[in-house]
């Protein structure tokens, strides 16, 4: 997330404001585990003087037989484009001076801290609901989380070419039922660990990394999404390939006024309603996401 601090007004004690926006930043940067590889692998990008962006996805071109001596006709570059429209998102806390009075010091940080994990579960959510709409679906309603599914789901990727190495987020349940089967025998070399990627990534990632099976890094997430029946969670199997991550999420970037050239992300500000004896704390954005292709991820849905 790009955590951008300001304020709305000079009333508020300067160091209450740092501790406080501190709080907001810890506990976000550590609960979006989607966020943090959608930064990671390009899916971030950034949008002034419009509120849409379109990106192309260019189809397959493969090779064939030529003759020599007969004029060879040309593959015509297909492409399709998604657009991505970005509108306000925020979480807002009316904080009244009671509480100062009446609760145990620090309280205004713990607040804090809730609301960075309801922005952070916010964005978490939207990427993982693009799961249930990938072209390639693995399981039923009902069905047990386990092995085989995972296994099904990791063929799928490689039947589709999914350049690798695979990461899944699932729901916890899954990680559980694959614990009873499996016991302790994940490896101890997962592949978001490795150089080229760890200088890239934020707490999200390690907090919420499990182990690595089959090759696939696993991750849990209670943010995976409820499928239609309300009953099943659907979790998800995505490349960790910057030419093939499939998630995009595009935040707007105000060209004038306070905030110009900052990325409206967890924008945390504080307004003093010395009328009311309350502070307004907020945390907004203004983003969308979406999938650019439906054919780069694998969707795995099991009983909750």
């Amino acid at each position: 997330m790009a955590i951008s601090n300001f304020t709305g007004s000079a009333q508020l004690d300067a160091g209450i404001i740092t501790e406080l926006r501190g709080k907001f930043v810890e506990t976000a940067y550590a609960r979006a585990i989607m966020d943090d590889f959608c930064r990671t692998f390009g899916g971030h990008d950034f949008v002034s003087g419009s509120l849409t962006k379109t990106y192309d996805r260019l189809g397959k071109i493969t090779a064939g037989n030529l003759t020599e001596g007969t004029d060879a006709s040309a593959t015509t570059l297909s492409d399709t484009e998604v657009s991505l429209t970005v509108s306000e998102r925020g979480i807002g806390v009316l904080y009244g001076d009671q509480l100062d009075v009446g609760s145990a010091p620090g309280n205004r940080a713990r607040v804090a801290g809730i609301m960075g994990k309801g922005y952070a579960d916010w964005v978490e959510q939207k990427l993982l609901d693009l799961a249930t709409s990938f072209t390639a679906q693995k399981g039923t309603s009902g069905a047990t989380a386990d092995e085989d599914l995972l296994l099904a789901a990791i063929n799928a990727a490689e039947v589709a070419e999914l350049d690798g190495p695979l990461f899944a987020v699932v729901f916890p349940t899954f990680i559980h039922n694959l614990r009873g089967v499996l016991g302790n025998s994940s490896t101890t070399n997962p592949v978001f660990m490795r150089a080229d990627v760890l200088s890239r990534i934020g707490p999200a990632m390690t907090n919420s990394y499990v182990g690595t099976l089959f090759e696939v890094d696993m991750f849990k997430s209670t943010n995976c999404p409820l499928d239609t029946s309300a009953v099943d969670r659907v979790s998800v199997l995505l490349p960790m390939h910057a030419e093939q991550f499939p998630l995009r999420r595009l935040i707007g970037v105000p060209h004038e006024g306070p905030f110009a050239g900052t990325p409206w992300d967890g924008r945390v500000t504080f307004e003093r309603d010395e009328s009311g004896r309350l502070t307004e704390m907020w945390a907004t954005g203004d983003w969308d996401v979406d999938a650019v292709a439906l054919d780069w991820g694998v969707g795995m849905t099991s009983i909750k």
